[in-house]
């Protein structure tokens, strides 16, 4: 099992990086339900991630 990275933004967030963003794949916590926290597995390439890093930290900075 690769490494994850655990993200509090809610679907649309996740859909809006995955379309803007070739390889940012997340995966919802709870199907079917209302989904707290999204999760990416972590790439051996971490450059794929620095739009959800970026993303996540503008969030909660509010920049």
């Amino acid at each position: 099992m690769l490494p994850r990275l655990f993200v509090r933004i809610n679907k649309e967030e996740a859909e809006q990086l995955e379309r803007e963003h070739d390889g940012c794949e997340f995966y919802g916590v709870s199907k079917g339900q209302k989904v707290d926290y999204i999760y990416y597995d972590i790439p051996e390439d971490m450059s794929s991630l620095l739009p959800v890093l970026e993303f996540a930290y503008k969030k909660h900075t509010g920049n």
